[in-house]
């Protein structure tokens, strides 16, 4: 079951967080977590493999990854790091160009290596998200919108320069 204080949903739109840790890998890799959307924040040292492609993190990273796809945790280093879902539902509302980009690429470019000064800022949005999700606010899901908005404008930037070049 996935941690109740850490879901929002509101007229079928879902969004939740769990720290990626040692202790909450059944339910990163649980069959309830599939269906959705994820944003995983993954710090130095950690091991995936989404779609059978195995990566080896080296710098902080985001990694986007859809529906279904497969997405395995090998190994998290002590650093925390986070794994935000959401549903289609709250995805359409959130759609524009840079979520086409970070979501529908092959596995090779769905992840978004932060220089140092960005993970700050990244991880100050990870944080704001998780402290939303605690509060029961009539606003609650403007602010979640809000601030997920931002990290994808964020990670669509980064990666348009790391693969499209700088000028883009």
């Amino acid at each position: 079951m996935i941690m109740r204080q850490h879901i929002f949903e509101s007229a079928g739109r879902k969004i939740g967080m769990l720290q990626l840790s040692e202790s909450n890998l059944h339910l990163i890799l649980s069959e309830a977590i599939m269906p959705f959307i994820k944003v995983a924040y993954l710090s130095e040292g950690s091991i995936i493999t989404i779609d059978l492609r195995r990566f080896t993190i080296g710098v902080p990273t985001l990694a986007f990854i859809r529906p279904g796809q497969f997405f395995h945790v090998a190994e998290l280093p002590v650093a925390p790091g986070y794994l935000l879902f959401f549903n289609d539902a709250l995805y359409g509302v959130q759609m524009n160009c840079l979520e086409g980009e970070l979501f529908s690429n092959p596995p090779d470019i769905m992840l978004v290596a932060l220089p140092l000064p960005h993970v700050k800022p990244v991880v100050y949005l990870l944080t704001l998200i998780e402290k939303e999700l605690q509060l029961d606010e009539p606003d609650t899901e403007d602010m979640l919108l809000a601030f997920l908005e931002q990290l994808q404008i964020r990670a669509g930037r980064l990666w348009r320069r790391q693969h499209l070049g700088p000028n883009r």
